[in-house]
């Protein structure tokens, strides 16, 4: 699967394969699965330390005390079956 998001503060669209990016973590699993509903408030997620590690993978995105998916935590979401494409 190739994933294209866009850089934030660029605007630059990139492409790069989503590899092997099924999530073993349960906290990076209960954060997908949380944001899913839309953008999370800073002190209402369930996993700060499963939202840094999507963030560092790509996979959320962050502004103004918000989390929220981005293109390739969709493309993960659809990958291990938590949405259908």
């Amino acid at each position: 699967i190739i994933v294209s998001y866009e850089n934030m503060n660029t605007g630059a669209m990139s492409q790069r394969p989503l590899g092997d990016a099924i999530i073993p973590n349960h906290f990076e699993l209960e954060t997908l699965c949380q944001l899913l509903d839309g953008p999370v408030w800073d002190g209402n997620l369930v996993s700060k330390c499963g939202r840094d590690k999507l963030v560092r993978r790509g996979a959320v995105g962050r502004g103004d005390g918000w989390n929220f998916l981005t293109s390739e935590g969709v493309a993960i979401c659809v990958t291990i079956g938590y949405l259908k494409s």
